[in-house]
């Protein structure tokens, strides 16, 4: 059971659960082998959609990795070995998770609203942990001249200045939204 779709603003980020697979990584050999854990029920938000895996520990060992598994269930990936039935205690990292989703959140927005305003489609966009989230759009569309008729722009200083605009309206929209605090 994955808690982390039914709760993505949890307000508790502890629990208990149940281990119910346990087995070592394959792959690479390594100083110390780690395990994938597989729980009852699960808080931890694997990488998904863009948006970064969350950290957090069970039983006090950091959970250094995070996955689907062929059968949909999250693989916690741990530098101990449990025991199948054994009860074990969770902790998400309540800031990484808020980071995560206000970062996601806001990609969202910026998107969507370059595209309502300016027909600049999201191209690309990355979360790291090392350093700032990036959106990639493609350049905006203005009207042709004389009609409402979106046009790529062909002269290099109207696309310039229309870039510069698109930036700066899109800023100003996802800041006023932001303000706004509107659900989602």
């Amino acid at each position: 059971f994955r808690l982390s779709f039914h709760f993505c603003s949890m307000s508790d980020f502890t629990g208990t659960a149940t281990v119910v697979g346990c087995v070592p990584k394959a792959g690479k050999k390594k100083v110390r082998p780690t395990f994938l854990v597989v729980l009852d029920r699960s808080a931890f938000f694997p990488e998904d959609g863009g948006q970064l895996r969350d950290e957090g520990s069970i039983e006090g060992h950091p959970v250094i990795g995070l996955s689907r598994n062929a059968s949909g269930q999250v693989d916690h990936e741990v530098d101990c070995e449990f025991q199948i039935g054994q009860q074990v205690h969770w902790i998400v990292d309540e800031q990484v998770r808020f980071d995560h989703m206000q970062v996601h959140s806001g990609q969202h927005l910026i998107s969507a609203i370059a595209e309502d305003q300016f027909q600049m489609h999201t191209l690309s966009w990355s979360m790291t942990t090392s350093g700032p989230a990036t959106v990639d759009l493609s350049l905006p569309v203005a009207p042709a001249p004389g009609t409402s008729t979106p046009s790529a722009v062909a002269a290099a200083d109207d696309a310039d200045a229309l870039l510069n605009r698109a930036l700066a309206v899109t800023e100003q929209q996802v800041n006023m939204r932001i303000r706004e605090n509107q659900p989602i």
